[in-house]
């Protein structure tokens, strides 16, 4: 299915945030839930966000050509589908490690790539971004109210599946087709050859 691509940029950014709207204030709620101890909670999420700086600052930056951002961006949210179902695998905390390292590692860069898209898309299209990326936010609003409503009535357990349906919700809207897709300017292909 073939949608605008301003559509495909603010459906990335909702999708993206209401994720993120579930797992940021609400995984600790899960993990205590799955019956760690506040000192391993405290050790895994200290360890998400330390992948999530590195994802964010290293793997972000590798990609360096602008026609390769949508694909990366379909690659990273199979990834982070991928380690998000491990969270279902098990809950002895050394697993639970890995896989908040690993979520963390590839869900993290998808936001500056999109961003980049959305820089790339702006010199090829007439949009405002504001306009999209305040989607994102309205998303985070919805899914940690409504999240936290559902977790109070129906138990941990609905934070992971919401999040996987999330994820899933997120990967295909990605794999939609955008109008136009980015192209790189004379500057950036100047500057990918002396690189």
């Amino acid at each position: 299915m073939i949608i605008p691509s301003t559509r495909w940029l603010a459906l990335d950014y909702f999708t993206y945030f209401f994720a993120y709207g579930i797992f940021l204030p609400f995984i600790a709620i899960w993990l205590n839930g799955e019956g760690l101890e506040a000192d391993i909670i405290g050790i895994l999420l200290a360890a998400g966000l330390t992948a999530r700086f590195i994802g964010s600052l290293m793997i972000a930056p590798i990609v360096k050509r602008v026609y390769h951002l949508i694909t990366t961006l379909r690659l990273f949210a199979g990834l982070t589908l991928l380690f998000a179902v491990g969270f279902t695998v098990s809950s002895h905390w050394l697993w639970l490690l890995f896989i908040m390292l690993a979520f963390n590692l590839f869900f993290s860069p998808m936001i500056p790539l999109t961003d980049a898209l959305a820089a790339t898309w702006q010199k090829q299209l007439t949009f405002d971004y504001g306009k999209l990326r305040v989607w994102g936010s309205i998303a985070f609003i919805i899914s940690a109210s409504w999240i936290g409503y559902l977790a109070n009535s129906g138990g941990h357990k609905i934070i992971i599946y919401a999040l996987l349906v999330s994820i899933i919700i997120m990967l295909l809207t990605m794999l939609l087709q955008p109008t136009v897709m980015p192209k790189a300017t004379y500057r950036q292909i100047a500057n990918t050859t002396i690189n």
